[in-house]
């Protein structure tokens, strides 16, 4: 293969520039590039093409599968993973963590500040609430709920549908007691 060297780029002392047909190769000043599959060298820069990889500052990016590091953040295209302040996001079932958020889609899981919630069967927590889709349970401020059989205690309050019991302030009522005293 011919080599060809361009005069106005060879520096001599300061780096010597080459460049050759077919697949060229240029260095100055410790960089490298090659055609094709290019990779460039630059300040420990590196790039390379098809799969590229790049590092600049500790950034790295691989396109396809895409992966860039940059203050600690992680990226991948497809599956996405993203890592910034403690950030973690990942497309598909994603996953997301800032001061201790989870989120997963699909079957959703979320907590900020001890909050929790799925999709399909929701649950959700914060300042002690939980709920549930489906048999819903609610809890807040010793309340709980649940669809279907219902029961609520709010203040020492019970109501059970069917045959009902309520007592608030030590009363007693149920619905066939009711029915016979009137």
């Amino acid at each position: 293969m011919a080599v060809v060297v361009n005069p106005g780029l060879d520096r001599s002392g300061g780096g010597v520039v080459t460049a050759t047909k077919g697949g060229v190769t240029v260095t100055e000043g410790g960089v490298t590039v090659t055609k094709g599959g290019v990779t460039a060298n630059e300040d420990r820069d590196t790039a390379n093409k098809g799969g590229v990889t790049a590092t600049e500052g500790g950034v790295t990016a691989i396109e396809g599968g895409v992966t860039t590091a940059e203050g600690g953040v992680t990226v991948i295209e497809g599956g996405v993973t993203a890592n910034e302040g403690g950030v973690t996001t990942a497309e598909g079932g994603v996953t997301a963590t800032t001061r201790g958020v989870t989120a997963t889609e699909g079957g959703v899981t979320a907590t900020e500040n001890g909050v929790t919630a799925t999709k399909g069967r929701v649950t959700a927590a914060k300042g002690g609430v939980k709920a549930t889709e489906g048999g819903v349970t609610a809890n807040k401020g010793r309340v709980t709920a649940t669809e279907g059989g219902v029961t609520a205690t709010e203040d020492g309050v019970t109501p059970t549908k069917g045959g009902v019991t309520a007592t608030k302030g030590g009363v007693t009522a149920t619905m066939w007691l009711i029915m016979c005293s009137v």
